[in-house]
């Protein structure tokens, strides 16, 4: 049986989360420049599309390892993991606090 280091793949599922949210808040700081010609109700759409992509990415990255320990009956594994995502992700939006109020 393979042995996981959940605190790595902890923090690792929880940088993927912090790029994706940098890359999505990227487009969306220069969306106005990009997107500026296009039609109302195709904007909006692009928006709402991107919101349900991020959602789906987001969640599949904090979410997917608990429960794919969940179902290889690895309930203790499944909680702390995801208690550790959580932590993780409290952590670096504190650093990204930090950082912007040293500014």
């Amino acid at each position: 049986m393979k042995k996981y280091n959940l605190v790595l793949c902890s923090f690792l599922s929880s940088a993927g989360v912090l790029v994706y949210v940098m890359l999505v808040a990227f487009i969306m700081n220069n969306g106005e420049r990009t997107f500026d010609k296009a039609p109302q109700l195709l904007a909006v759409t692009l928006l709402l599309t991107l919101f349900v992509i991020s959602a789906a990415i987001t969640s599949t990255l904090v979410f997917g390892g608990p429960v794919w320990f969940y179902l290889q009956k690895k309930q203790k594994e499944a909680i702390k993991m995801l208690f550790l995502n959580i932590t993780w992700l409290i952590i670096m939006a504190f650093g990204v606090m930090t950082v912007l109020f040293l500014k």
